[in-house]
């Protein structure tokens, strides 16, 4: 009997310890190790309550879901007791270290990527800085592991000529920077790296602030205003057209404003803004648009009125008038006197270069003439077409601004001669036919870029003055001039 209560309890303590064992198996780590500002998640069916030992360095929120949440707020050690349903307690024993260091690696790589010669690397649970700086690029280091843990600076700054490498690099980023400035000459001379030029103070500024990271930067750059303003050439073309005619130019107008509007000759599709490429004309006016407006002229519907070239420095301003001028009386307290005024087709430019090959432009256009019907006196008056337009366009593009829409009526008679024209019986022998024409005037603007005395502009006007006078000199020959 004796050996059988034996065997039972020696039964029972197994049972006992293979329980022990699952409980074991599914109870909470007894230590965690954790990074400064790490947070874990725990599973924990059962749990009732928790307490920590130190929270500034751990902190714990208990969730609805028996999930216990810990956030590691700084380093040390500490300890966690937890509390179950069925009366059992653990211990969890918590150390948070310094942050990881391939973690830290990342983002200094990532904050610092742009400074040549820097190497970041761990060494166990240090990270190391290493490399021969400039003393620009090594204060920026110093500046950021301030914010990290952990982190050996043994970068040293670099004294001496740069190497040849060092130069290459150098220009190459240098060239990336400042490359799009307009007007700027970047090249190596030596160990150095020299930037000239006539540009914009605002641009001066930039090099000057890259210069404190490259000390072999040599700035031989003058601000534009000390030196005359670059010069822009503008090819202007002024054509009438029929009313209906001018959407056969391939232009995209606004269809949502009405009245005078600015659009972009494109040299083909739909698009509304345009560079003309392989189809541009000799002054970058589309090819098609030009021939379009060649087969108008010869059917009737159009007239080129004016086809000068204007130019104006950056900043200034070019003016047209084709007209004449009108006297016109005024009185004052001290008699009457007579001034001039003008009319025709007036145009003016005001250009501004602000990149590489952009200009912003004001552009005003007037066409006016002499209204003899509204005429009171001795005083004229006017018929005005008048449009205002600030614009934006690259070198090479063209501009074509219209609306200025003027309506004519006309009266005809046709009847039987002499009889058309008997007092009373007259109206008998004749007809009277009215006709109403709309025309529009378009003006294309093309500006060119003129940077020097050699420039294709140039060249190309010298050659069409050649021209001129030499068909000139050929009409005297053959007498056709008298």
């Amino acid at each position: 009997m004796t050996m059988i209560k034996a065997q039972w309890l020696t039964l029972l303590l197994v049972m006992s310890g293979a329980a022990q064992g699952v409980a074991a198996d599914d109870s909470l780590p007894t230590q965690l190790t954790l990074y400064k500002g790490d947070v874990r998640v725990l599973e924990a069916p059962g749990i009732e309550r928790l307490a920590v030992g130190n929270t500034e360095i751990l902190s714990t929120t208990l969730l609805k879901n028996q999930e216990m949440v810990l956030v590691a707020e700084a380093e040390g050690e500490t300890t966690v007791q937890v509390w179950f349903e069925d009366g059992h307690r653990e211990q969890i024993g918590v150390v948070v270290v310094k942050a990881n260091g391939y973690r830290q690696v990342g983002e200094l790589r990532q904050l610092l990527a742009d400074i040549p010669g820097l190497r970041i690397r761990t060494v166990g649970r240090q990270v190391v800085m290493e490399g021969r700086l400039y003393s620009t690029d090594l204060e920026r280091v110093k500046d950021a592991v301030k914010f990290y843990d952990n982190v050996l600076v043994l970068a040293e700054e670099q004294t001496g000529a740069a190497t040849k490498a060092d130069s290459g690099l150098m220009l190459t980023e240098v060239q990336a920077m400042l490359g799009q400035i307009p007007g700027i000459s970047i090249k190596p001379v030596g160990r150095q790296i020299v930037v000239d030029g006539d540009l914009n103070v605002i641009d001066i500024e930039r090099i000057k602030l890259l210069s404190a990271r490259y000390p072999e930067l040599l700035i031989l750059a003058q601000p534009m205003s000390q030196f005359v303003a670059p010069m822009i050439y503008f090819d202007v073309r002024i054509t009438e057209f029929t009313k209906d005619d001018v959407e056969e130019l391939g232009v995209s107008w606004s269809d949502s404003i009405s009245g005078p509007t600015a659009g972009f000759a494109v040299s083909g599709g739909s698009s509304r803004v345009g560079v003309p490429g392989d189809t541009s004309g000799f002054w970058g006016i589309a090819t098609n648009i030009t021939s379009t407006i060649n087969l108008l002229e010869r059917n009737g519907s159009a007239l080129t009125l004016a086809s000068p070239r204007l130019s104006a420095r950056s900043g200034g301003m070019a003016e047209l008038t084709v007209g004449g001028q009108t006297p016109v009386i005024t009185s004052s307290i001290n008699g009457s006197s007579v001034e001039y005024k003008d009319f025709g087709i007036m145009l003016s430019i005001a250009p501004q270069i602000y990149g590489k090959d952009r200009i912003a432009a004001k552009v005003s256009a007037e066409v006016s003439q002499l209204d003899k019907a509204n005429q009171v006196g001795d005083y004229p008056a006017f018929k005005t077409r008048r449009t205002d337009n600030e614009v934006q366009l690259r070198v090479g593009e063209t501009l074509v601004l219209s609306g200025l829409v003027s309506r004519e009526d006309q009266s005809t008679y046709e009847g039987i001669p002499w009889f058309m024209n008997l007092p009373f019986l007259g109206p008998v022998f004749r007809n009277k036919s009215l006709k109403a024409g709309q025309t529009e005037l378009v003006i294309f603007i093309t500006p060119q870029l003129l940077t020097d005395g050699t420039s294709n502009v140039n060249q190309r006007e010298l050659e069409r003055a050649e021209r001129m006078q030499e068909r000139f000199g050929e009409a005297l020959k053959t007498g056709l001039l008298e």
